[in-house]
């Protein structure tokens, strides 16, 4: 199986919802691996989380596997401060 990969902007918000929005039904549609980079994010807000929380769900109930790759600090407080932990629950181990 092939892996799609998905990286992050360095400023994620609700500018970059679309084009997210477009990688995330590709990945889904190609029922491939994705793997999900934080790495540069230095500032996400609750738009681009809530489209994560919504894909992270479609992706489990497909049985898509998401890998999260070097979940920034920066993501990891936002996720904490808007109270999304348990919509992220089955990547807990990344966070």
């Amino acid at each position: 199986m092939t892996m799609q990969k998905i990286q992050f902007e360095t400023i994620s918000t609700i500018r970059n919802v679309n084009a997210l929005y477009t990688q995330f039904e590709t990945c889904l549609a190609k029922e491939e691996k994705i793997q999900l980079d934080f790495s540069l994010v230095e500032q996400i807000d609750a738009s681009v989380l809530q489209l994560l929380c919504s894909f992270t769900k479609r992706a489990n109930t497909l049985g898509i596997e998401c890998q999260w790759l070097e979940v920034s600090d920066m993501t990891k407080q936002a996720i904490n401060i808007l109270g999304l932990q348990t919509c992220f629950e089955q990547v807990n181990n990344y966070l």
